[in-house]
């Protein structure tokens, strides 16, 4: 069986091809998160996670907020709702593009339903509901996701 960090593929698992292969990523340099290290006991990520992970490197290196990295950076949270780094400048971004914060806040419902007991969604969330000074359209949400366990204490 071959190591994991050996195997590659063209195609994710969705069928979407890998950023590294994407002729609108071209002009990013992809940073590998291990690289020059040898770490003890490396972490396996599956092969699109890396990939991605990596042109999210280059692209903090670099600083570009775009509506295209913004994109990016939903994925990895999408696949990975605990990266903090991702969360965080998407963040950034979102204020960077003065992007509207109600279609923001309706994917953290969509996130906050999947992922229920991770802090970063809810502090996420937070911080959204700090800009628009007007949390009272989330407290029924934010009622309900308690019903569903009373010991969240992220929510």
């Amino acid at each position: 069986m071959p190591a994991l960090s050996s195997v590659s593929s063209s195609l994710t698992d969705n069928g979407a091809p890998l950023y590294a292969e994407c002729p609108e990523w071209n002009d990013v340099s992809p940073l590998a998160q291990y690289d020059h290290t040898n770490p003890i006991a490396p972490i396996f990520y599956l092969v699109e996670y890396k990939d991605m992970t990596d042109y999210f490197c280059g692209i903090m290196k670099t600083g570009e907020k775009s509506q295209h990295v913004l994109e990016l950076t939903e994925t990895i949270i999408r696949l990975n709702p605990a990266h903090y780094s991702a969360w965080q400048y998407h963040y950034e971004i979102l204020l960077v593009l003065n992007a509207p914060l109600d279609v923001e806040l309706k994917l953290m419902d969509e996130l906050a339903v999947a992922f229920l007991k991770t802090y970063q969604v809810w502090h996420h969330q937070w911080l959204l509901l700090m800009l628009t000074r007007n949390p009272v359209p989330k407290l029924k949400f934010i009622v309900e996701s308690l019903k569903v366990d009373m010991k969240n204490y992220h929510t």
